[in-house]
């Protein structure tokens, strides 16, 4: 049997909202309390079970900070993360870039509301004053039309049902996180200079290092920008066919590292780093991803990383009779690769899951259910 369905605007489902407030930061008491106090990067964040930062009890009483009860729902209100939801699960106080939503569970459920909101974030945003980033207000968030089944059980099925989803999808992100942790550690252990090792100018364990070229071209087949790899079109006519490592040269993604086999084009805000026999590709590349380039850019206007500076950037590397020990370079690069797989497959399953949640959203949030 098909379930009724209601309209109404979000403000008309809600006990109270509002926005929360900023204690005077020049006054030392009124931070490092005991009251926990949501910044609105923080919404980023799904479920809110902890804050970054707390304030006094006298914080909160000269300013226009409040309480916002446990189980409300927050929507960041001003620029980059306007319009992201999370459901708060302790009592906490928030800054004035945060709304709090307090719906009335007589009428729609709580997890149904926080699923709604998150369905409907982009017309919420349609909503939003401004031609630059987005700034919500209270009332634009009230005025957010709300479609929900009429019986609170209904409302409860469906997002049991999402709830679910998430589990899976926060269960896969603590696994990818659980891994890249893993790899930071192991990258720090099998990367450190060891008896027998050498450091070395990294200059003489390549054959060149160079920008690639500066062109307008738009038919690339395989064109590496930033360290970064995108096709934006379909060509044979390939610039370069050796195996290289790639290092962002200029701009916000200086120091990036990537790595390249085969044919493909490389644009002139990226180093080239052209290997010789005596030092594995993959080896040098997990290097300086540990080595962090981040330290080597300069330039006060846009970052910059140059050539001349890689070259004489020193590297350890194994040795073994006197000679690059070459095996012990693509042991360690293969341990390595090993969990870049594994976060690579579970990055996989984390897309479809999350592909699998947006499906259910479209179909369950609407009047078909």
């Amino acid at each position: 049997m098909k379930t009724e369905w209601v309209h109404k605007k979000l403000g008309e489902l809600v006990v109270d909202s509002y926005a929360g407030g900023t204690p005077n930061r020049s006054r030392e008491d009124y931070f490092g309390g005991d009251i926990p106090w949501v910044s609105s990067g923080e919404v980023n964040n799904p479920i809110i079970t902890s804050t970054l930062e707390r304030i006094t009890l006298s914080g909160l009483n000269n300013s226009s900070a409040r309480w916002i009860p446990e189980n409300s729902i927050l929507v960041a209100l001003y620029g980059a993360t306007a319009g992201q939801v999370s459901m708060l699960k302790i009592k906490a106080t928030a800054n004035q870039a945060v709304l709090a939503i307090i719906p009335n569970t007589e009428e729609i459920d709580t997890d149904f509301l926080y699923y709604q909101i998150i369905f409907n974030k982009q017309n919420l945003l349609f909503l939003a004053q401004g031609s630059g980033q987005p700034n919500l207000s209270k009332n634009i968030v009230d005025r957010l039309p709300i479609s929900y089944p009429k019986t609170l059980p209904a409302q409860r099925r469906i997002a049991a049902i999402l709830a679910s989803a998430d589990k899976v999808i926060a269960s896969t992100q603590k696994t990818i996180a659980k891994y890249k942790q893993m790899k930071q550690g192991m990258m720090e252990d099998l990367l450190k200079p060891k008896e027998g090792w050498k450091m070395v100018k990294l200059g003489e364990c390549c054959e060149d290092i160079f920008s690639g070229k500066n062109t307008t071209r738009q038919d690339f087949g395989k064109y590496i920008v930033y360290g970064s790899t995108g096709p934006i079109g379909y060509s044979e006519d390939y610039e370069y066919d050796f195996d290289a490592v790639l290092i962002a040269r200029v701009g916000a993604n200086a120091g990036l590292v990537n790595k390249v086999s085969g044919l493909y084009d490389v644009s002139d805000n990226t180093l080239i780093i052209k290997i010789l026999k005596n030092i594995d590709l993959n080896y040098l590349y997990y290097l300086l991803i540990r080595l962090n380039l981040n330290q080597f850019i300069f330039g006060s206007g846009q970052p910059l990383v140059t050539a001349g500076l890689l070259k004489k950037i020193e590297i350890p590397i194994p040795y073994k009779n006197g000679k690059p020990d070459l095996t012990a370079q693509r042991r360690i690069a293969a341990i390595l690769s090993g969990i870049d797989a594994k976060i690579a497959a579970e990055e996989k399953v984390l897309e479809k899951y999350e592909k699998v949640k947006k499906g259910l959203m479209e179909r369950l949030m609407g009047e078909e259910e």
